[in-house]
């Protein structure tokens, strides 16, 4: 009897081995870089940083309206992806000047610090250390709020604007609906 106590043993090893693995590959992160900038694009804009509810250096930048605006749009990548790759796909928006963009990158995305996803739940948190910077750093910019996002950025929008009534206004591209 002890020896199908020992086979059950290894087994659950194997079964736990294989878990953590598939856990761990779930959650890296696959980069694909995007060096666009909003200087290519001869737009004006400032770098910004800031720091995740748990300490995490996020990065991006702030995009100010031509003429002085209360409205910011806050502009969330997927995964994989960065802020420029999102620029590239928003630039448009930038074109008429009416509002303030706001893009930044989530933990382990371009030049944020971190490495791992959690495919929602951390981005979220990420999410609302941005929008606190804002409110702090550019009230003038942030007294109105929207939201823009693809993919994973897409359902950390959803449920960000389901948890904040500040943002006004949401649109998605290509969410995840688990």
């Amino acid at each position: 009897m002890a020896w199908i106590t020992g086979i059950f043993g290894i087994a659950a090893l194997f079964v736990g081995a294989i878990a953590l693995y598939g856990s761990l590959e779930i959650t890296k992160i696959p980069y694909l870089a995007v060096p666009y900038t909003p200087k290519d694009f001869g737009l004006a804009y400032e770098e910004v940083s800031f720091h995740s509810h748990d300490g995490l250096k996020l990065t991006g930048w702030f995009l100010p309206a031509r003429m002085p605006s209360e409205i910011t749009l806050v502009i969330l990548h997927g995964l994989g992806s960065n802020a420029g790759d999102m620029l590239l796909n928003t630039v448009c928006l930038a074109r008429p000047g009416a509002w303030n963009l706001f893009y930044f990158n989530f933990r382990g995305h371009a030049d944020s610090e971190g490495d791992r996803t959690s495919l929602g739940p951390f981005e979220l948190k990420d999410l609302e250390s941005a929008l606190e910077f804002l409110k702090k750093a550019k009230p003038e910019t942030a007294r109105r709020l929207a939201i823009y996002g693809h993919s994973l950025g897409a359902a950390v929008a959803i449920v960000g604007a389901a948890r904040h009534a500040e943002l006004e206004a949401v649109a998605v591209e290509s969410p995840f609906t688990r």
